[in-house]
């Protein structure tokens, strides 16, 4: 038998390494402006090949509580990923959006115009080509595109009803509407 007191001293030295180890596990992220840091890891944002961001609108008996973000970045040396709710941590994941999307962006129009592909879900681009699940059409055929609640639509031409629909928090899919910019700015 041990003493109550000790007992409860136990209890609570239990209770703060298992908070201190719960904070390392899921705080610590930080933003800089080459990189960004985890707990454990730390990427350069040259050096990152993939960016995954999806965004939640949440909603509790039909009223709209705040947006839940998760943001994923993969490079050969590691994968970091950051992800909470409300304005704070939105804010973050826009700071490295804001940091990483022109020169990722820049990495890949690069990769597309010597040869490269990149595919998004069922969505692969080229240089001079999109396709979408089977179908492939010369860039010349698109018409326009547009975000729209969570997706990115893309028209062809003669068409009223949208050709392709990707889901924006997949891998890579916030790389699609600048790309697709560029190409469609090419062409004319």
């Amino acid at each position: 038998p041990v003493d109550f007191g000790v007992r409860v001293g136990l209890l609570v030295g239990a209770g703060v390494i298992a908070l201190i180890w719960f904070g390392m596990g899921y705080g610590g992220f930080a933003v800089y402006e080459r990189g960004a840091r985890g707990v454990k890891k730390r990427v350069v944002f040259t050096e990152i090949d993939h960016l995954t961001y999806h965004v939640v609108d949440q909603y509790q008996n039909g009223v709209y509580s705040g947006r839940q973000v998760a943001l994923n970045l993969e490079s050969p040396n590691g994968k970091i990923g950051f992800n909470g709710m409300g304005a704070k941590n939105e804010g973050i994941c826009t700071a490295v959006l804001d940091r990483l999307l022109p020169g990722l962006v820049e990495r890949k129009w690069r990769d597309l115009e010597s040869g490269h592909e990149l595919k998004v879900d069922k969505l692969v681009l080229k240089r001079g080509t999109l396709s979408w699940k089977k179908e492939e059409i010369p860039i010349g055929q698109l018409q326009s595109f547009e975000p729209r609640q969570g997706f990115l639509h893309v028209w062809k031409r003669e068409k009223e009803m949208s050709w392709a629909m990707v889901n924006l928090g997949v891998r890579d899919a916030r790389l699609l509407a600048p790309l697709l910019e560029r190409l469609i700015a090419g062409r004319s």
